[in-house]
């Protein structure tokens, strides 16, 4: 029993009692080492009547709760391992079948791309009842067909599917024939050349790249390579938005002729739009608007600064008051210039000029051009003799917010829209006020932003680069200056407005300075934006003469946002106001990216 006792020990301090009911050995000195043992003591010594053996009991109900639990986080564990690898599996398998999706996407686009639609072209020979012809240059269908071939399919493919770049002129007629076209295109006929031949793709662009689409316009080259799918594709390729193609062969600029002769500006200057001013002067005002066109839709703030506009016009109209016009400072569609579907995008929902019910209702609206009026979407504002859109006196023209005499891609409604040219005047007699529109984007666009800025690579690369872009804003430039002192020594009007984008920039001293010298006098107004704000940076007759009016909502930050309004006087001059609550809107209501 000794021994036993000796070898035995346990941890509750209790002692085991001999036969003769003495004290034996401590229970603290038991060690638990063989389960064998332990049953010997249990079963050879059973307790007495005063041994408490209950910590030995707690004990073993902790150690057994201690292995239950163990086994509940081995399951646990377990559970979660198995719902991970289920998750990856079926994670596995979804992108398998969205790869094969997209793979036969593609391939079904790749087919289209080599089979021709046969249903929009017409043979002579079956269907001879119908006339059917191929437009000739010259006609205002073939200006469309040739800027949808060049520009429309590479800017928005999505309106021309099935269509690509590699489509014959045939089938872009077809498809602007049966979408009833304001060109009015005829049916063509189905000729010996409308194939279209397959487009091969470079080595590593054979496979369909599988991914999933991030937003609805992304498509495989626009991820796999930058946004302007060109800088890592092998030389002679290019990246459409819809599939790698070869690249249009340029010719060097030692061979694309630079033009070299003076701009020359067409246009008629005396009040073209018959605007009908109030016999009494001081009745008249016009607007001031600038960095207006928000990006592809009217944004939060442009559309406040809208209602506010067409409240302060109602408000004006109530009094007697007679709007003659809205003055624009330019960054009339960002980022990088107009497209065709623009003018139903960024302009008409936010002004409703083309509402009978409005109060703007046809008002005229005397456009000049910023920075943000060129670029990749309208890319031969740059150099319009690369790609004519219209042509008067032997001047090419080429941007999409010139009037519709020179640019066929303008909408039907928009005419009371008014840019005949990059510079020109538009006199209003009955007012005794004339506008002078400058393009002052020559310093601007080709030295501090160029080829390389967002938005202008691809533009700058259809112009055959920076010398071309160059040489044509700097012509043009010339020309605003020529047309600036000239309208100085000949205009006749009492004030006179000028328009153009940048501070700084309005050569008002030169208009002075001649007007003076030709014994002229006439009060000038230099109105420009750029920067987003609405501030007077100039007195002169007790009326502000100097506007910042750049706050008119499409971009940025969160500045004082609005319009200026310009009420003319009897005495010849005129009073402006850009920062009242009636034409403005604090920095704390106005902005940008707010959800409307």
């Amino acid at each position: 029993m000794d021994a036993i006792n000796e070898e035995a020990t346990s941890a509750s301090g209790m002692r085991l009692l001999d036969s003769s009911g003495s004290s034996g050995t401590d229970l603290d000195d038991i060690r638990y080492t063989d389960s064998c043992q332990v049953c010997v003591v249990a079963c050879t010594h059973p307790p007495t009547s005063n041994l408490d053996v209950q910590p030995d009991r707690d004990h073993a109900r902790a150690r057994l709760s201690k292995t239950k639990r163990s086994i509940v986080a081995i399951t646990v564990a377990l559970a979660f391992f198995a719902l991970v690898l289920s998750a990856g599996f079926a994670f596995m398998v979804a992108e398998g079948v969205e790869g094969k999706v997209e793979a036969e996407r593609q391939g079904s686009e790749r087919r289209l791309s080599i089979a021709p639609p046969s249903s929009p072209l017409v043979d002579k020979s079956s269907e001879k009842a119908l006339t059917c012809r191929t437009v000739q240059e010259g006609e205002l269908c073939h200006a469309a067909v040739t800027w949808a071939m060049q520009d429309g399919v590479l800017s928005n493919p999505e309106w021309y599917e099935p269509l690509d770049a590699s489509s014959t002129f045939e089938e872009f007629q077809a498809l602007l024939h049966e979408g009833r076209h304001e060109a009015g295109c005829p049916l063509p006929c189905k000729s010996a050349n409308s194939s279209r031949v397959k487009v091969l793709e470079p080595p590593h662009m054979q496979e369909p790249i599988s991914r999933r689409r991030r937003w609805k316009d992304m498509t495989s080259c626009r991820r796999r390579h930058p946004w302007d799918g060109s800088k890592d594709l092998p030389t002679g390729w290019r990246c459409t938005g819809k599939m790698v193609e070869p690249a249009p062969n340029l010719p060097s600029v030692a061979l694309a002729a630079l033009p070299d002769q003076p701009y020359v500006s067409h246009y008629n200057g005396s009040n073209p739009l018959q605007i009908v001013a109030d016999p009494k002067r001081s009745k008249n005002y016009f607007l001031l608007l600038g960095d207006w066109g928000r990006h592809d839709a009217p944004g939060p703030c442009q559309m406040e600064v809208a209602r506010k506009l067409k409240t302060y016009v109602s408000k004006q109209k109530a009094d007697g008051k007679t709007l003659l016009a809205v003055g624009l400072a330019g960054d009339n569609f960002y980022w990088t210039g107009a497209t065709p579907g623009a003018w139903d995008r960024q302009w008409e929902p936010a002004y409703e000029t083309r509402d009978p019910n409005s109060v703007l209702h046809k008002i005229p609206w005397i456009a000049t051009l910023g920075n943000h009026d060129y670029g990749d979407n309208d890319p031969y504002a740059f150099c319009p003799h690369h790609n004519p859109r219209g042509e008067i006196a032997g001047q090419a023209y080429s941007s999409h917010q010139l009037n519709r005499d020179r640019n066929p891609t303008r909408p039907e409604g928009t005419e009371h829209y008014w840019f005949p040219d990059y510079n020109y005047h538009y006199e209003i007699p009955e007012a005794s006020l004339e506008f002078i529109s400058l393009d002052t984007n020559y310093a601007n666009v080709v030295n501090n932003l160029g080829p390389d800025s967002e938005g202008f690579r691809e533009a700058f690369r259809k112009c055959y680069g920076r010398e071309h872009v160059a040489a044509f804003m700097r012509r043009v430039s010339e020309a605003g200056l020529r047309l600036l002192q000239e309208r100085a020594k000949s205009g006749t009007a009492k004030t006179t407005v000028i328009l153009q984008h940048y501070p700084g920039s309005c050569q008002k001293d030169v208009f002075e300075t001649i007007a003076r010298e030709a014994g002229r006098t006439t009060r000038v107004l230099c109105a420009y934006g750029h920067v987003h704000d609405q501030k007077c940076e100039g007195w002169e007759h007790g009326s502000c003469n100097m506007v910042l009016t750049g706050g008119g909502g499409g971009c940025c930050g969160n500045h004082r946002a609005g319009f200026t309004a310009v009420h003319l006087t009897e005495d010849g001059g005129f009073m402006t106001d850009l920062e009242s609550d009636d034409v403005s809107l604090p920095a704390s209501r106005c902005h940008m990216y707010r959800r409307m």
